[in-house]
């Protein structure tokens, strides 16, 4: 790592790089530890009316993600315990998230409910009757997600010149990996826009490499018979000559 932030900006791929950070708020203030990096995800419960043949409206509910995203992420952070890296406004893959109930801390009077074994936060309670769909119309509930100081990140980024760097334009480069190995990353440059450029590059080599062949072959099958004779017996005189 040294070397390459000493020597000239190029994409690395960085392995198992074990990451430190400063802890970061708590929005809903129900972990029990510190973190560097926390992501809340929304999710709703939502009616649906459909309409089956030869029969009336008919109304489902189901949990939709409700948009309501609440991430943090430390500006404080190092890789190797000394070497700043910026990571906010990366896209975390493989996050840690709840387990145990000895993970969260509640107050005794608050009706919210935390489920270790789904990592979901009520913030509303589950009702009386949890399983009732309807009667829970409109609740909330959100799924949590935790990186802790300590744990190791891969990731692919521009190092060079005493920075490490991401690139914004291509999703493959904000893309950071809890525990990741070279396949992760390497799916995600074959998923990603430079996956793509790669290929419409190879492709365009293909279409030039077929057209000067194309070209070079009709060339020959335009050439007259007589001209690859003549070709023919100046070879066998300058065998004879030899």
């Amino acid at each position: 790592m040294a070397a390459a932030l000493s020597g000239p900006k190029t994409l690395y791929a960085v392995l198992d790089a074990p990451v430190c950070g400063s802890p970061v708020d708590d929005v809903f203030d129900i972990l029990a530890d510190e973190y560097f990096y926390i992501q809340y995800t929304g999710e709703v419960i939502k009616a649906s009316v459909y309409y089956p043949e030869d029969m009336g409206p008919q109304t489902s509910y189901i949990w939709e993600q409700s948009g309501d995203i609440r991430e943090s992420m430390s500006a404080e952070t190092y890789i190797y315990d000394d070497i700043p890296i910026d990571l906010t406004g990366c896209f975390v893959t493989n996050p840690d998230s709840l387990s145990s109930s000895d993970q969260v801390k509640l107050s005794e009077n608050t009706k919210a409910f935390v489920s270790p074994e789904t990592a979901y936060y009520y913030p509303d309670g589950i009702g009386e009757h949890p399983n009732d769909m309807e009667e829970n119309c409109g609740l909330t509930r959100y799924k949590v997600y935790f990186m802790k100081s300590g744990t190791s990140l891969s990731f692919l980024a521009w190092i060079g010149d005493n920075e490490i760097s991401f690139n914004d334009d291509n999703n493959a480069f904000t893309n950071i990996v809890q525990h990741g190995d070279i396949t992760d990353l390497t799916y995600m440059m074959e998923s990603g826009e430079v996956g793509s450029v790669i290929l419409l590059w190879l492709f365009v080599i293909l279409i030039i490499f077929v057209l000067i062949y194309t070209s070079a072959y009709k060339d020959e099958e335009e050439t007259p018979p007589s001209k690859k004779k003549d070709k023919t017996k100046n070879n066998k005189k300058k065998k004879k000559h030899r």
